[in-house]
Formats: structure tokens, sequence, C-alpha cells
């Protein structure tokens, strides 16, 4: 085989691999200039310090934490111990004694030496201002801390949780919800209640 025959196969082998390389340097680089989604974000309105986190405590349904608070949905009956374990001082449940069919809450909640609090509502109807004066009394009371704040799902912990937010704590509407719909709030109801209290609240002198 000719050296001129050699030359002439090579040259465009080798142009060929200079294209491709060059193709794939430019599209990596367009790629690269997309901006990554920030986990430190949530539908555009970024997590301040003391977000809630997701965590895990037994078999404790949707449960969150943030800073001496978890919040969260029905804890099963051997979480209780784990939750005495934990530190957990005082336990506040959200729901109405028709929805306890298993087990006596209260009552293992003692056996595990915890305070016990309840403050029922079942729907957004019976989220009184009354209700939601007590609930933030007794979480901002820090003899109370660390402190379970659940119901059955964490919805209605949610909306309580977002009250608290912004009224105690100085968070702003928007993230306050972003963080509340984080951790469970998902009836509209609860939302709007919860929206219609702290909006009540601020105008009062």
């Amino acid at each position: 085989m000719s050296h001129k025959f050699l030359i002439r196969y090579t040259v465009p082998l080798r142009s060929s691999v200079i294209l491709w390389s060059l193709a794939f340097v430019v599209v990596f680089a367009v790629g690269g200039c997309e901006k990554p989604t920030s986990i430190s974000e949530v539908d555009g309105i970024k997590k301040k310090p003391g977000w809630a986190q997701k965590t895990t405590i037994g078999r404790i349904s949707n449960l969150s934490v943030a800073g001496g608070f978890y919040l969260g949905g029905q804890p099963k009956e051997d979480d209780f111990e784990l939750l005495m374990n934990k530190g957990i001082k005082t336990v506040i449940s959200l729901r109405t004694l028709q929805e306890f069919v298993t087990f006596n809450e209260k009552k293992l909640v003692s056996l595990a030496r915890i305070n016990f609090i309840n403050v029922p509502f079942r729907k957004a109807d019976n989220m009184s201002d009354e209700v939601i004066d007590r609930l933030r009394g007794y979480l901002s009371d820090t003899e109370n801390h660390p402190i379970l704040l659940h119901c059955g799902s964490a919805d209605r912990t949610a909306a309580i949780w977002m009250i608290r937010r912004v009224l105690d704590d100085g968070w702003t509407l928007p993230e306050a919800l972003a963080e509340a719909k984080e951790i469970g709030l998902r009836t509209p109801e609860l939302e709007q209640r919860a929206k219609e209290y702290i909006k009540s609240k601020q105008a009062s002198p």
C-alpha cells in the first residue's frame, strides 16, 4: 500500500474524530450552563434556616422536625417509648376522641412519662380562634419542649405550624405556606382558615 493512500484516508479520519470531539464539548458546555434545580428552594421560595426536615421515629407517619418541634401524623402504640427515649416532653394531639378506635393514646403517653395535651378539631370549621390561641400558647411555652405536635396525617399539624411561623417566628406567608405544604398541608379549607386567622391577628392593634 502506498504512502499516498495512507495519507489520503488518515487525514479525513482524524478530521472526523476532531469534529466529533468538538461537538461533544459544545453540547456538554451548553448543557452545563443550564441552572440545576436547587434543593434549597420550594416552589421558588428559598428555604430559611430552621426549615422543617423529614425525619423518622418508629412508625410515626409523615414526620418532620424543626428545632425542638416534631410535626407529624399519628404515632403507633410502640412509638411512645421511642419518643420518651428521644427526650420528647410533650405530645400535643389535634385528634378528636372519636378518631381513636384502637388504643388509648393518653394512657400510653402517660406510661411513657410524657405530658399529654389534647386540643381537638376535625375540620376547618372547628378550628376556632380559641383553639388556635391555645395551641400557640402551648407551642410557645418552653416548659413543654421538645414537643410532638400531631394529627392523623400531618395535615392539621401543618396548618397550625404555618400560623406559628408567621405570627410567632416572623416568617412571610409564602415561606410558611411552602414549608407547611412540605410538612403535609393538603386541605384547601385548612389552608384558608389558617390564612384568615393570620390576617385577623395581623390586623389587630
